[in-house]
């Protein structure tokens, strides 16, 4: 059975940009980052003291509507401080990953034999295509003649054709040795010189043109397929990916954006069924949700009988071992992960695991950009770009066998304290900015369309947000978070995670929005 697939990178993250425009308030317009700053220095705009900045706020209560645009919110939130003596302001850009810590995570990996250039995995031998084709004609014969079976017959017809061009000069098995690879960094213009007319690294470039990029694959001792994938994008951020499956090899191509690899399909709670919210695949049977082993496997040979808290110190223990200890975790669930096998004999599957994830921590105060993704664009036609910077994170994926996934999502580095112990907004302030806010970023345009939110946690941390006039760097800065559930009677949710209902910057008390990054 074949499934239809959502491609990701750019088409993510426009699905979850806002298209709705924002109101005509100073609250949410692009404001001057000098003024921010003033007010971080100004000792009569709030107060230092962060301990005090939320008075007895331990819970944030509250109950309103407006029937006119359709919202309703029910706050019942714990106020969550942290504990710090000063939240500042910092600069930050994003940092490349070097060679120098690839093989700081190789070695932490234990990745000891010969790894191949992942490309590979894109050559199609002859008996690749005869049995694409054999798929397809079998295919065929199953259609019926409705007008929708017509047109598919069609399009299999046409890429029987194509497979079958293909066949003449396709090699009739891979000669592993001329993709044998150290597991180091290139760039991608050499790469695309030493596999000449490779549509892989063709395609690569188009994404990733003067960057820096390795995706290379290996067997361990134990047969288990390993893959590890890094970029250097300045148009769609820096990453380090590893993925270990005894069943797939991850097949990645280029622009790995946002939080999960292109082999992950999606994730939900092992103890729950799976949602449309927890995958991202189409055009499925209308039950495929409910009874996702039905049509796919689980993977037995991947089990996890350790404990979550066994799961958290191997990640621990792991992150210690390579240098990375400013961060904590901030997840740790017991999970399904569907694995796509797509470039593999194997059909498609998932396997349950814990999903860890780690974010940064400054100030002992968490760094928060689980939200976005920030983005800009310039330039139209053949001159357009597109521009991409997602929020820092570390996520792990660990079974019995121990780290089978491990990414590091766009690092970031701090060049420069712009303001040392700002001074804050009463939360007195941010909440009465909230409530009147809310309502406003969240209305309808459809008069029977009605939205019901709740608050149920309310956290000071820190986010990145925009600099001014440059994409290249931003500024941490205090921020807070309205955590809940947002539900509208038209698209029922069925998904209890928490989502980010607004964020209200500290300083000055402005609307951030989590997308554009201000």
């Amino acid at each position: 059975m074949r499934k239809k697939i959502i491609v990701l990178g750019l088409i993510t993250v426009l699905m979850f940009t806002g298209c709705q425009k924002a109101p005509e308030n100073s609250i949410v317009k692009k404001k001057s980052f000098d003024n921010m700053i003033k007010k971080a220095q100004d000792e009569s705009n709030g107060s230092k003291d962060v301990a005090g900045v939320a008075d007895n706020y331990t819970i944030y209560e509250n109950e309103f509507s407006d029937e006119k645009l359709g919202v309703s919110v029910k706050a019942n939130a714990k106020v969550e401080i942290p504990a710090t003596d000063k939240l500042s302001v910092y600069r930050v850009k994003q940092k490349k990953i070097s060679q120098n810590f690839i093989d700081k995570v190789v070695n932490a990996l234990g990745i000891e034999n010969q790894m191949y250039d992942g490309s590979m995995l894109d050559v199609k031998t002859k008996d690749d295509i005869a049995k694409e084709i054999q798929r397809l004609k079998k295919e065929m014969k199953s259609l019926s003649s409705s007008d929708e079976d017509k047109i598919t017959k069609k399009e299999d017809e046409l890429s029987i054709k194509q497979y079958e061009k293909e066949y003449k000069n396709a090699p009739e098995s891979v000669n592993m040795d001329e993709y044998k690879m150290d597991i180091k960094l290139n760039k991608v213009d050499d790469l695309v010189k030493k596999y000449n007319n490779s549509e892989f690294y063709e395609w690569v470039a188009s994404h990733n043109k003067g960057g820096e990029y390795m995706y290379c694959i290996g067997e361990a001792n134990d047969g288990s397929k390993k893959s590890i994938y890094v970029q250097n994008n300045k148009n769609y951020g820096n990453c380090f990916r590893y993925f270990s499956s005894r069943n797939v090899y991850g097949f990645i191509k280029s622009a790995a954006i946002g939080d999960y690899l292109d082999t992950n399909l999606g994730m939900w709670p092992a103890d729950e069924k799976p949602s449309m919210e927890n995958l991202r695949l189409v055009g499925e049977e209308e039950d495929y949700y409910d009874n996702i082993f039905k049509y796919e496997k689980e993977y037995k040979n991947e089990k996890t009988t350790i404990s979550a808290d066994r799961a958290q110190q191997i990640a621990d223990d792991f992150l210690n071992k390579i240098d990375l200890k400013d961060f904590t975790c901030s997840k740790n669930q017991l999970v399904y992960e569907m694995i796509d096998s797509e470039g593999t004999e194997y059909d498609r599957g998932a396997r349950k695991v814990y999903f860890l994830r780690y974010l940064r921590q400054v100030d002992n105060v968490q760094v928060n950009n689980e939200s976005g993704t920030k983005f800009a664009d310039s330039g139209s036609g053949d001159n357009y770009q597109k521009f991409m910077w997602p929020g820092e994170s570390i996520d792990f994926i660990i079974n019995d066998d121990g780290i089978v996934t491990f990414n590091y999502n766009t690092p970031i580095e701090i060049t420069k304290t712009v303001v040392e112990k700002s001074n804050l907004k009463k939360f007195d302030e941010i909440k009465d900015t909230f409530e009147q806010m809310i309502t406003t970023t969240n209305s309808v345009e459809n008069s029977e369309e009605k939205i019901d939110m709740n608050v149920n946690e309310v956290v000071l941390r820190y986010m990145r947000i925009s600099e001014e006039n440059s994409f290249d760097t931003g500024l941490l800065v205090p921020v807070w978070e309205f955590l809940g559930t947002k539900e509208s009677n038209y698209e029922k949710s069925d998904s209890s995670e928490e989502k980010n209902l607004l964020t209200i910057n500290g300083i000055d008390g402005t609307v951030i929005d989590v997308q554009l990054g201000y």
